[in-house]
């Protein structure tokens, strides 16, 4: 999800290779979508709780392009920031329940509720009084990536020490862990400039473009997580 969708930085056109990775990076959503519906009967736990959070990035997508199209149509100003501050949280959520059976088996579920809840807080009290609701959630956004990438970075710990799964490139979560540590890095760099580089539109959205090249690269590797078959049974109880 990219703020703003402007097709003019402060009166200057937008360069046509930005464009084109932003319009690819918001397509790029269907190709996941449409693999992970023929598939979903299949999917484990962790493969759905991506699965809901690839097809809720489609339906912001399109609530997107509507949106774009009314302030278009009725030539008004506006941005769609608050939206933003809404998907990061649910980005955040299903991610982190996505991993749910690593903190089960690891005896420490209690964890997962407290980042739950303590990410929660961070997103209301970054809305009203940090970088308020209308302006880019830098705060969150950088705090989202130093805490999915402890997640994960626990994940391939406990992978390391348990040594229980023989074939990696047929684990889900694994695939999903894989290119999360990429997204997420790039991000925090993308995210933590954010701020500085705000002033200079057009060199905002040159560092932003690297955001859209990871979107589509997780999008397309989400496509290969759906696809690959864990053998494990679907733990569906949440709590």
């Amino acid at each position: 999800m990219l703020p703003g969708h402007k097709s003019t930085l402060d009166g200057q056109l937008m360069e046509p290779w930005m464009d084109w990775f932003r319009n690819a990076s918001s397509y790029s959503v269907i190709i996941p979508f449409l693999l992970g519906w023929f598939t979903f009967r299949r999917h484990d736990w962790s493969q759905r709780m991506v699965f809901y959070l690839v097809a809720l990035s489609l339906v912001t997508e399109l609530v997107l392009v509507i949106y774009r199209l009314i302030i278009e149509q009725l030539e008004i100003t506006g941005n769609n920031l608050p939206l933003l501050h809404l998907f990061t949280w649910a980005q955040t959520v299903l991610l982190l329940l996505a991993y749910r059976s690593v903190f089960r088996e690891a005896g420490k579920l209690s964890w997962l509720k407290w980042i739950l809840g303590g990410f929660t807080g961070l997103v209301i009290i970054n809305a009203l009084f940090i970088d308020g609701v209308f302006n880019f959630n830098t705060t969150v956004r950088t705090t989202q990536s130093v805490l999915m990438l402890s997640v994960i970075f626990y994940y391939f710990y406990q992978l390391l020490q348990k040594l229980q799964i023989d074939r990696l490139e047929r684990e889900p979560l694994f695939w999903i862990s894989a290119v999360l540590t990429i997204y997420f890095s790039g991000n925090f760099i993308v995210f933590l400039m954010t701020d500085v580089l705000k002033n200079d539109a057009l060199t905002f959205w040159s560092v932003y473009s690297v955001h859209s090249i990871l979107n589509i690269i997780v999008n397309l590797v989400y496509g290969v997580a759906f696809w690959v078959r864990s053998g494990k049974k679907l733990q569906a109880n949440v709590g």
